[in-house]
């Protein structure tokens, strides 16, 4: 069985809890989705344990901005703060790591991207069903595995001209930055089966989030990253 992940965010604590969890429960393989560092205070220990322990590991658009030299003004305030300070801290060695890692996987049965199937690379959102509906022409596989937007649900295609066969987006949500007003990490178990349609299940673990909250504050990175932490949004 797969543990799906993404937008850790340097949130050691989350990722940690994440990991211990999924193992508990039959994962034996997981893929990130990108993401691993941005807004939290460990940046290279994620970079770190992700490189461990996942198969497969995508570029996210905070991965791509604390590797680079880019402009930061269409980051909002707080995370181009959390940009620049990743920046500085970022080791080296995971620094070549994230640059490394590309913006699509797939297999027979998935597609695995950041954002969106039909263009990974400009960071756009899928946000409800026309934004789904916007993506068909990015994937023919039964599902297509996102993160970005740190809120987890599920998109339906029905059959078309194209692909004749349903297809499913499905939103992981966020590990180290929860955006639905769940403060708990978010992620999704998959597993497929020879005798019907694939599992997908949405798990919810807790973390010691004062202890992330702490972190955050000591770093000097701005106190609404902490806050935003204890009521997920």
């Amino acid at each position: 069985m797969m543990g799906v992940i993404s937008d850790i965010h340097g949130n050691l604590e989350a990722l940690e809890a994440t990991l211990v969890a999924g193992l508990e429960l039959g994962v034996d393989e997981w893929t990130c989705l990108g993401d691993v560092v941005g807004y939290g205070a460990n940046p290279n220990e994620c970079a770190e344990l992700v490189s461990h322990v996942c198969s497969v590991v995508l570029l996210g658009n905070h991965d791509e901005a604390a590797i680079s030299d880019d402009d930061l003004s269409w980051f909002n305030p707080w995370a181009a703060h959390a940009v620049a300070w990743t920046r500085h801290a970022l080791n080296p060695r995971w620094r070549d790591y994230l640059g490394e890692r590309p913006f699509r996987h797939e297999t027979p049965s998935a597609t695995f991207v950041h954002s969106t199937p039909i263009a990974p690379e400009k960071w756009g959102y899928i946000m409800d069903q026309a934004d789904a509906e916007s993506q068909r022409g990015g994937f023919s596989t039964p599902l297509c595995f996102v993160g970005h937007s740190h809120r987890p649900g599920i998109y339906e295609l029905p059959p078309d001209a194209d692909v004749g066969y349903p297809r499913w987006i499905v939103n992981v949500g966020s590990v180290g930055q929860p955006r639905d007003g769940n403060p708990r990490a978010c992620m999704v178990l998959f597993a497929e089966r020879e005798d019907g349609p694939a599992q997908v299940e949405f798990i919810r673990v807790g973390y010691n989030i004062a202890k992330a909250q702490q972190k955050i504050l000591l770093a000097g990175l701005p106190e609404m990253l902490a806050q935003r932490l204890g009521v997920g949004m």
